[in-house]
């Protein structure tokens, strides 16, 4: 039997072999959230299969909301994700967006996500989201917006991760620079993965 920490007696085998992580393309050192509690950071989340019962987890600052931009270091194709909180504090529902650039909380509602997910809020109920693939071709980065929770006043994730498989070839990672004015009203935090922190 294959099991994961904290005395889980669940076997997970089937659900790791049927499904091909992402998790080794993920570019973590790119990885950004919006909302961020510093104590809490996105690194907490994104981690190997194994660890995602483990203790940690992120958590949102002044409000229940997250947006988390993912990079890839290789295009891939998606056709399902991993997404686990903690109870009331387990986001209820995902929106995913396809390489987009606007990360505002004021913006972000009025632009329509590729797809939306409600979201199980048991920590060890394991489950993997299907996504609708021929949205989720040729994917250089995803972006995570979490607009609410099961009723508490921060949001927790546990284990973020995505599956699927990579596409031949590799691009280039390109340095972009975006207009940062709409967001310094929101007086949520950015936390980069691997970097520093501050008001965005």
């Amino acid at each position: 039997m294959s099991c994961c920490h904290n005395e889980c007696t669940i076997n997970h085998i089937d659900e790791f072999e049927n499904n091909k992580s992402l998790y080794n393309y993920i570019d973590k050192d790119r990885i950004e959230c919006y909302n961020c509690n510093n104590n809490f950071p996105i690194s907490n989340c994104i981690k190997p299969y194994s660890d995602r019962h483990n203790n940690l987890y992120l958590e949102s600052d002044c409000d229940e909301q997250l947006i988390i931009r993912i990079p890839f270091s290789n295009e891939v194709k998606i056709n399902s994700m991993s997404i686990n909180g903690n109870y009331n504090y387990s986001p209820s529902v995902v929106k995913l967006y396809k390489t987009h650039n606007v990360l505002s909380f004021d913006e972000i509602d009025d632009i329509k996500e590729e797809q939306k997910i409600e979201i199980n809020n048991d920590p060890l109920y394991d489950l993997t989201y299907p996504l609708k693939t021929m949205k989720f071709n040729n994917v250089n980065e995803i972006v995570i917006y979490i607009p609410e929770n099961y009723g508490e006043l921060v949001t927790h994730v546990n284990y973020i991760n995505f599956y699927g498989e990579k596409m031949k070839g590799k691009f280039g990672i390109v340095e972009c620079v975006y207009e940062s004015s709409a967001l310094l009203k929101d007086h949520k935090i950015r936390d980069v993965m691997v970097g520093t922190l501050g008001l965005f």
